[in-house]
């Protein structure tokens, strides 16, 4: 089937319910689907752990190394409580309970010698029986936070993540809007170099062909040799670009499009959101986190949802007489952050008599091809800001690792 014929079938498939698009994933992952692919049996273990499980390492009373299991569930408060953080903000976190926790315990001070190291700490709590589910619970996500630390480390995911956030914002960490000659010679050091897996190189170079329009073959050709990858990678990022993905995205309401020449190599921002790249210099020069700068489509879907603007070029099942009666029975809501009290779904308006909670609307997004993490904490922090209980679901939970997988199993290498 082709590109064309997909996309014709993903708008036929929006019956009742809003399709929040993330371009690239959703058509990687339906032509994954046509091609018969199935999740990929994960290698011989010594035990059967599901995704959500972590084996880790706790030193008991004896003084010797003991394995535990743990599930990542609305049971672990803690997980519940960090998961939607930056990591470097869990590990903060993580070390001031602790402190905190020891400081408030006689014993445990004495016995730490006023250290506040989160391992000594750990130690001198082992020896308190009554808290022994709570230390097991601290060394669970404070293993998990060296570990994540490691992975950054040991695959130089700063270093790419960087030149990541540049290339999806056209805008550096300082705020200044970048052009392509800087891009590309970011992407350059990145994919020449020997100290980058072949997967990270794939990624990035997927990440610049998605986002510059009017790169011509043989550019393309030489940007990906220069990388040397193995034959399979070169075929994925042919048959990514096969997709034809540059002229796919979605576009808010709010967006302001700019008129370039159509033979000049641009960013898609550039072509069709001069707003976004303002919206990205503020992040850029207010963000805590240099890593942390992009925000995923999603967002802009959710808020067209919110103000009643969805495009119906986009998303053409909605009935947009409901949306106007919903709107107009929640007029009174609209001083809230200047924005209107819409929904998606035919609700009746609530009752002055009910509670706050049972007021609340309610916003489901079902992504076909799947959902990544970044739209999952996404929808955590809008979810609070706009005061709306938004659920957020999908055919897969990605990773680049999955999608790589996936890759593994169709007849292109």
């Amino acid at each position: 089937m082709k590109c064309n014929s997909i996309k014709r079938r993903l708008m036929n498939n929006q019956m009742n319910i809003y399709i929040a698009i993330h371009v690239m994933i959703l058509i990687m992952m339906i032509k994954i689907q046509k091609w018969g692919g199935r999740e990929k049996k994960k290698k011989k273990k010594k035990k059967n752990i599901d995704a959500h499980t972590v084996l880790f390492e706790i030193t008991n009373n004896d003084q010797k190394k003991e394995e535990k299991e743990a599930l990542l569930s609305e049971e672990d408060h803690l997980w519940s409580s960090y998961r939607h953080h930056h990591i470097q903000d869990v590990n903060e976190i993580i070390k001031n309970e602790i402190s905190a926790f020891t400081e408030k315990n006689a014993v445990v001070k004495i016995q730490k010698k006023n250290v506040l190291n989160p391992t000594e700490a750990l130690d001198a709590l082992r020896s308190l029986p009554q808290y022994e589910t709570l230390i097991e619970q601290y060394w669970l996500h404070y293993y998990l936070c060296n570990n994540c630390f490691k992975l950054l480390q040991d695959k130089n995911i700063v270093d790419v993540g960087l030149v990541e956030q540049d290339i999806c914002c056209n805008v550096d960490k300082y705020g200044k809007e970048l052009n392509h000659q800087k891009n590309l010679a970011s992407v350059n050091t990145i994919i020449t170099s020997d100290e980058y897996d072949q997967e990270e190189k794939t990624r990035l170079l997927l990440l610049y062909f998605m986002n510059y329009i009017n790169i011509n073959d043989n550019d393309k050709m030489k940007i990906i040799e220069s990388a040397q990858l193995n034959l399979f990678m070169k075929n994925i990022i042919n048959e990514f670009l096969k997709l034809n993905l540059h002229n796919s995205g979605y576009y808010s309401a709010s967006d302001e499009p700019i008129q370039l020449s159509s033979n000049k190599i641009h960013h898609v921002l550039e072509n069709s959101n001069k707003k976004k790249i303002k919206h990205y210099k503020n992040v850029a020069k207010n963000s805590k986190y240099e890593l942390s700068r992009h925000e995923p489509i999603i967002k802009d879907i959710i808020l067209d949802i919110y103000n009643d603007t969805l495009d119906e070029n986009y998303f053409p099942h909605v009935d947009p007489t409901h949306q106007q009666e919903i709107k107009a029975g929640h007029a009174s809501h609209e001083n809230k952050q200047n924005v209107s009290r819409g929904t998606i779904w035919d609700f009746k308006t609530e009752n002055k008599n009910q509670t706050k909670k049972e007021k609340k609307r309610k916003i489901l997004i079902f992504i076909i091809g799947g959902i990544t993490y970044p739209e999952i904490k996404q929808i955590y922090e809008m979810s609070n800001e706009l005061d709306v209980d938004i659920y957020l679901g999908g055919t897969n939970l990605l990773t680049s690792k999955v999608i790589f997988d996936q890759f593994k199993q169709l007849p292109i290498s």
